[in-house]
């Protein structure tokens, strides 16, 4: 009995990691969504671009640069100290960063071209 016990707390405390994990990196995706959202559409309005490939090419080359990015988090509700400064800062330089950005860009970029494509 004391075994099942035992086991069956090891479920649940791995059962709370896990939804601590996934809260977390819900809380990363949306701030890269909201990343790449802001770099859309500041490309889009200064290019007036209508064309996915390039909004999608100029949101990119603008959202690769680090200070920028870390500019942008200090304006966010998300950010608030130093240590996630440095969290953050080292989170942008991973390539799970990276990949999720330009996901991100490229579907803000299809859907920025189709509400403004008449």
């Amino acid at each position: 009995r004391s075994a099942l016990r035992n086991e069956h707390g090891l479920l649940e405390t791995v059962q709370k990691v896990q939804d601590a994990i996934e809260a977390a990196m819900g809380k990363l995706a949306n701030i890269v969504g909201r990343y790449a959202q802001s770099k859309v559409e500041a490309e889009a309005a200064r290019c007036k671009a209508k064309d996915v490939d390039d909004l999608y090419e100029r949101s990119c080359r603008e959202a690769e640069n680090e200070e920028k990015f870390l500019a942008w988090l200090q304006k966010e509700p998300a950010f608030g100290s130093v240590e996630q400064a440095a969290f953050y800062k080292s989170f942008y330089q991973t390539q799970c960063f990276m990949d999720r950005l330009y996901e991100e860009i490229h579907s803000q970029a299809n859907a920025w071209v189709l509400r403004n494509s008449s």
